[in-house]
């Protein structure tokens, strides 16, 4: 008894002992697979759904007392890319992307009333929706890094609904243009990491009252949008891959010219002249989905 005892503890040590070896063995090979540019490209092939959240910080450019409204956002995102095989035509690793976020929750807002210019602390309901296209090319500076240089388009919708007396609601949109860079390395079988940069200048703003303050839709023009991400791909088994990131994005609308609206409250309307003031967002988010390589 002793004797097998003995045995079976010699044996689970050895086991201990050697299965971080045979898991670091493993990892070192895969750090010299011969298909690193084909890994990048997997990467690229994916239909995907992302849970996550997103933090935004909004600030309209008004002395004190001004609009403030911050607060975490749970929402989804879904997205499908392509990248072509390479080859000897301008279509070799063409790359494709589009993505889909939507947001909602309830944000804190700091602001003032409009008729005593008291300050304010209350709730907005807010909802926010996002379409990016992404159109670029990719070129291999190594066997394990690709550059993607891409054009971008960008959409957002927000809709805000301040639990104030008014109940008011605004609707804003806005679209941007402009250009990326999509930096992505393998350092692994199955791995890779990504970081991407944009800059995209603002066109066709607009901000409408929906309810407590009337108004027909205003232009309000956009200003630059940036952009920054991290994200981490790692494909588990087959066609299916995890995958995890954190953005940023940044953006402004410059102000309004002046409206005549008209104010909603206890079945009575009063008609004023309004603007719309500058403002600035900031917006940080984290998302963990799952992804489909379909090529």
């Amino acid at each position: 008894m002793r004797r097998t005892a003995r045995s079976a503890l010699i044996f689970s040590a050895l086991t201990l002992c050697l299965s971080p070896a045979a898991w670091a063995g493993s990892f070192i090979t895969s750090l010299h697979h011969d298909r690193p540019l084909q890994t990048l490209r997997d990467a690229n092939n994916e239909v995907s759904l992302a849970a996550g959240a997103v933090l935004q910080n909004y600030q309209e450019a008004l002395p004190s007392p001004s609009d403030i409204e911050s607060g975490w956002m749970p929402g989804l995102r879904l997205g499908i890319s392509g990248m072509n095989p390479p080859g000897p035509g301008f279509a070799s690793r063409l790359y494709f992307a589009l993505h889909y976020g939507y947001q909602q929750g309830h944000l804190h807002y700091q602001g003032f009333a409009l008729a005593t210019h008291q300050p304010l602390s209350l709730t907005d309901h807010s909802q926010v929706q996002t379409v990016s296209i992404r159109i670029g090319k990719g070129i291999p500076v190594s066997q394990r890094v690709l550059l993607t240089p891409y054009f971008l388009y960008r959409f957002v919708d927000w809709q805000r609904h301040l639990q104030n007396a008014l109940g008011q609601s605004e609707h804003y949109e806005s679209n941007s243009a402009g250009i990326g860079l999509l930096a992505q390395w393998t350092p692994a079988r199955r791995w890779v990491l990504s970081g991407r940069l944009a800059w995209a200048e603002g066109f066709a703003g607009t901000v409408r009252g929906t309810h407590g303050i009337l108004s027909p839709t205003v232009p309000l023009h956009p200003g630059a949008t940036l952009q920054a991400g991290l994200a981490v791909d790692y494909r588990l088994q087959g066609p299916w891959h995890l995958f995890g990131g954190l953005r940023f994005t940044h953006y402004a609308f410059d102000g309004s010219p002046r409206f005549i609206g008209t104010i909603t409250q206890d079945g009575q309307s009063y008609p004023g002249i309004f603007d719309e003031p500058a403002s600035q967002t900031n917006r940080f988010g984290l998302d963990l989905g799952i992804a489909y390589q379909f090529v």
